[in-house]
């Protein structure tokens, strides 16, 4: 079942109070947007598991821009799937007995993007259709190819990023034997090299660096 926003923001709020202050200890990684490298929220208290998950959608995707082919629509809801499987990207003790009862997987890559890409492409057309001198249509590709090269440069350099941002709760019946989490997102998602967690558990609070060579946590 999806996780309406609501339900998991007072979740949340109820059981992430302890992760503001090493959040903010954690401004380096987590505030800034660095390709390969995504951030874990995970909090397990009696039964309840929680956990987001905050990705570069270049991590994802292989692409932060509005999807312009049907493979790039394709390969959004492909990945907005495979994100909501929360059983698939996490593993536990099985005696643990977690299980994913509630996903809400959320980006701003398609959102009020493609229509402004649209528009930029319609803006062109009009644009080339009154540019009847040759000179003129040289001058206005020349000006293309550079708005073009600072759209790839922003993409990758600017402020403002696609992300995904994934939210899971799990029930786990047994919780004295929740002992490790793997983090299985490497396996699905490749682009990410590197994933920085902060957790909150029966033993405190601390954080682990995972890499698809280290990607368990234990507990």
């Amino acid at each position: 079942m999806k996780l309406r926003r609501s339900t998991f923001i007072v979740a949340l709020s109820a059981l992430l109070p302890a992760l503001s202050p090493l959040h903010g200890q954690e401004t380096r990684q987590s505030g800034a947007h660095r390709h390969g490298v995504a951030q874990l929220n995970i909090v397990l208290e009696d039964r309840d598991l929680l956990i987001e998950l905050i990705s570069p959608a270049s991590n994802i995707l292989g692409f932060e821009h509005a999807p312009a082919t049907a493979e790039q629509k394709q390969a959004v809801a492909d990945a907005v799937a495979s994100l909501e499987d929360g059983d698939a990207l996490f593993a536990f003790p099985q005696a643990a007995g977690c299980h994913a009862k509630e996903a809400l997987v959320e980006t701003g890559i398609v959102q009020g993007e493609e229509d402004a890409h649209r528009s930029h492409e319609h803006d062109d057309e009009e644009h080339a259709a009154e540019d009847s001198d040759e000179h003129h249509d040289e001058e206005h590709e020349a000006e293309e190819g550079d708005e073009h090269h600072d759209e790839e440069h922003s993409g990758q350099d600017g402020d403002d990023h696609s992300e995904f941002n994934a939210r899971y709760r799990f029930e786990c019946r047994n919780p004295g034997e929740f002992t490790f989490m793997d983090v299985n997102l490497f396996l699905k998602f490749p682009g990410n090299a590197e994933i920085e967690a902060q957790v909150i558990g029966p033993a405190g609070q601390f954080t682990a660096d995972l890499n698809p060579d280290t990607n368990r946590i234990n507990f």
